[in-house]
């Protein structure tokens, strides 16, 4: 609740009911107050403040206001466990909330496991808040932080399980063994290597420069993981997203403790890198066909514009050549075309004239 709160907000979820101002009559200031702060949190949070500081001031003091005692009366108020205790129960009460026992952790656990099957959403944080929300539903107060945060954990385990025996059951022999060989050190990587590369790692590279050489490793890539004919029924059922968290546990694990996990996990992480790393690199073997067929063109336009600036180069060279040339013969008719011509234009510029024209007749 560590947060700025405007005062319609506060008025929308602070404000105390007639019922819960009788609920107050008859305690003393302090536990007034602690009472109803304790009462609006819980419905707004649909849990207990562990400590006071979780209490944003802000409602502390709209609530005091309702109650027209002082805020700082709140400082005095007991939270021992047994005044808390004492609390909860009556506001359990008031609300008709109960306190969760282990049966609620065994349904709680079962409903998020068939629900992660039907959300587009894999973030752990999402999967609390539904927790949450579900036991408010059910009005049943959470457990502790703690082990609301292991029930989350354990449900999207199990449902991640639940999809690797699938995803297994649908392997053929011939396919685990390919998918086998992405843990084995690169054949290219040379023996006495300390540190050999596995398949995995070199296809987790991305290409280099716009070459042909690295064009050629991506295509080599490409081909390679098409070997094993992955069909594409094996993640049916199962969300991208999913498929996208697999294959950043595989992206994200050393090849040994790959190898450690169980047959059905390890196999379903190696075949959603292989599907999803597939398409990564089909879409760098053509973004780096189209840069360097640009490449090509800008080069081919390049080339075209010297020619033109050449050519262009000639025309207004050859003009200005022949004016100079005719003023020097007009104004010394009897000159000799060392001292006359040559004068205004050099040999080598009339060389090359004749040599453009021979060039293009």
């Amino acid at each position: 609740m560590k947060r700025e709160w405007e005062i319609d907000e506060l008025v929308e979820h602070f404000s105390l009911s007639g019922p819960e101002m009788t609920l107050l009559h008859g305690k003393t200031e302090p536990n007034q107050l602690g009472l109803a702060i304790l009462l609006k949190y819980f419905q707004y949070e649909g849990q207990f403040p562990d400590h006071k500081r979780a209490i944003p001031r802000a409602v502390v003091t709209f609530i005091a206001e309702q109650l027209a005692v002082d805020e700082k009366v709140f400082d005095q108020y007991s939270w021992k466990a047994r005044t808390i205790s004492r609390e909860r129960i009556l506001i359990r009460q008031h609300l008709g909330f109960r306190e969760a026992i282990e049966d609620d952790r065994t349904t709680l656990t079962v409903w998020l496991t068939e629900h992660a099957a039907m959300q587009h959403e894999h973030n752990e944080r999402y999967w609390l808040d539904m927790a949450y929300h579900r036991l408010r539903e059910l009005h049943i107060e959470p457990f502790s932080v703690d082990k609301m945060e292991r029930i989350v954990q354990s449900a999207l385990n199990t449902y991640q399980d639940r999809v690797s025996e699938v995803v297994y059951g649908r392997l053929s022999e011939t396919m685990k063994q390919q998918l086998t060989t992405l843990l084995d050190a690169d054949p290219a990587t040379p023996a006495d290597s300390e540190n050999p590369w596995s398949r995995l790692a070199k296809l987790k590279e991305d290409p280099g420069g716009v070459d042909l050489k690295n064009v050629l490793e991506t295509g080599e890539k490409l081909r390679y993981l098409r070997t094993m004919e992955l069909p594409d029924t094996l993640f049916a059922d199962v969300d991208p997203k999913w498929i996208a968290v697999y294959c950043q546990r595989a992206t994200a694990e050393p090849p040994s403790d790959l190898k450690d996990h169980p047959d059905a996990i390890r196999y379903t992480l190696l075949a959603a890198f292989c599907q999803v790393r597939q398409m990564e690199i089909t879409d760098q073997l053509i973004d780096l066909l189209i840069q360097i067929i640009h490449r090509i063109g800008t080069q081919a336009e390049r080339k075209i514009d010297k020619a033109a600036v050449k050519d262009i180069q000639r025309i207004y060279g050859k003009h200005e050549m022949l004016v100079k040339m005719s003023r020097a013969s007009l104004s010394d008719p009897q000159g000799q075309v060392k001292e006359v011509i040559f004068g205004v234009v050099s040999a080598d510029k009339l060389q090359r004239v004749v040599d453009e024209h021979d060039a293009h007749p």
